[in-house]
């Protein structure tokens, strides 16, 4: 069974304000969405992702406002993140800033988590989603994600936050200034993770006025936390296997090194909670299948690759037998629908 994946509703600030610009009853669309109103004036609440997914989506088609994710990210603070934002933000690097970030994501939702990697010169900082939707809803779950990232590292470590660049795994939009105003760098599409693209050097950059006193204070009530949160294997396994896909590298002999179990042990510890290495599998095909073939332009065939598989025919055959249709077909109904 799916978990249900949940956020904090302090991922709702300034939702009211913005559904009202829009000519929107920010109550109406979110018992629509199925969230509670109280959400909007209690930031603690756990509200589901798919609902807060739903809501944005709706509110994005009836408001005309493609951008969203955007608009409602430029009203984030670090102080939006509760916990997790105390302890990220009296760090003393960039880079142990980004570590907090990997470690305690759960305290803020447990639907996203960061992986880094590095490329040359530069580092990769991914946003992913365990989430799954209609193109439109995800998008702009994605928008909001990594614009509320941006804008957060930009508060915590001033003008030092310099990215290289933005990346998204969807097309390319047919208005794509709003992005460049809000991320002030390139911004490409239709590439093979959603994130920001950094200089390396930055890791060392200090956090202006970092406290470590602080700092320790923060990180002792997140570890409290955490060890109440009880994170499920699958999950983890399915963090892995997203970020090993594009390489070719997800088996499972390679998932357990890297997890320090054995093939026997991980096999058995997944099975406890009532999954497998291939359901893991197929729910990060999924995941990531819903934005290759529905969001981006990418040719079949590199997303076959992509997903691990050994050529676009089991690829297509994969997708028809989950889907009830190929996902040539499926992208071609998207891109009417969209049209």
């Amino acid at each position: 069974m799916q978990t249900a994946r949940t956020i904090r509703s302090s991922a709702l600030a300034g939702f009211p304000k913005l559904a009202a610009e829009l000519g929107l009853d920010a109550d109406a669309l979110a018992t629509r969405a199925g969230l509670p109103v109280e959400a909007f004036h209690d930031p603690n609440l756990r509200i589901p992702l798919s609902g807060l997914g739903r809501m944005l989506m709706d509110a994005a088609a009836r408001g005309d406002a493609p951008d969203l994710g955007l608009r409602l990210a430029r009203g984030r603070r670090v102080a939006t993140w509760g916990v997790l934002g105390l302890v990220t933000r009296d760090q003393a690097t960039l880079g142990d800033v980004i570590t907090a970030l990997r470690r305690y994501t759960r305290l803020h939702t447990d639907g996203i988590w960061i992986t880094v990697e590095r490329a040359g010169d530069f580092v990769e900082l991914h946003l992913n989603t365990h989430e799954t939707g209609p193109p439109a809803m995800m998008q702009t779950l994605e928008d909001l994600s990594v614009a509320a990232t941006h804008l957060n590292l930009s508060e915590i470590m001033g003008p030092a936050w310099r990215p290289e660049c933005v990346c998204f795994r969807r097309q390319k939009p047919s208005l794509a200034r709003p992005y460049e105003r809000l991320f002030g760098c390139e911004v490409q599409f239709d590439q093979s993770f959603n994130g920001i693209l950094f200089p390396a050097g930055l890791l060392e950059a200090p956090v202006p006025g970092a406290d470590a006193g602080a700092a320790e204070q923060a990180e002792r009530r997140a570890e409290a936390l955490l060890r109440s949160s009880h994170g499920a294997l699958a999950d983890h396994v399915t963090e892995i296997v997203i970020r090993r896909m594009p390489e070719g590298g997800c088996d499972l002999p390679q998932v357990a090194e890297d997890l320090g179990l054995t093939v026997r042990t991980l096999q058995r510890r997944l099975a406890e909670e009532g999954a497998s290495f291939a359901a893991v599998l197929d729910r990060a095909r999924e995941i990531l299948g819903e934005s290759y073939v529905e969001g981006s332009r990418r040719p079949l065939a590199e997303v076959a690759g992509l997903l691990g598989f050994a050529s676009q025919a089991a690829f297509n055959h994969w997708y028809k037998q989950r889907y009830g249709v190929p996902p040539s077909a499926r992208r071609k109904a998207g891109a009417q629908n969209n049209s």
